[in-house]
């Protein structure tokens, strides 16, 4: 699958957020997870979202999953 240079922009842009003490940074693979969940917790199937399927299962359904406090 072909990237954009849009989008190869923004993704390199997620990688690294926050600065000095509060800088958290993400690899490729957790950004790729991330998105994945972005896409089943909306609902968004693999036609529409056109990712690549997981090459292995997340690591628990709840991995990503923030608490309301």
């Amino acid at each position: 699958m072909a990237v954009s240079s849009d989008l190869r922009r923004l993704f390199s842009g997620c990688r690294i957020l926050g600065n000095g003490d509060d800088r958290v940074s993400l690899t490729e693979n957790e950004i790729f997870c991330l998105l994945h969940q972005a896409c089943a917790d909306l609902r968004l199937g693999a036609a529409v979202s056109r990712l690549p399927t997981l090459s292995a299962p997340p690591p628990d359904t709840d991995y990503y999953r923030v608490p309301l406090a």
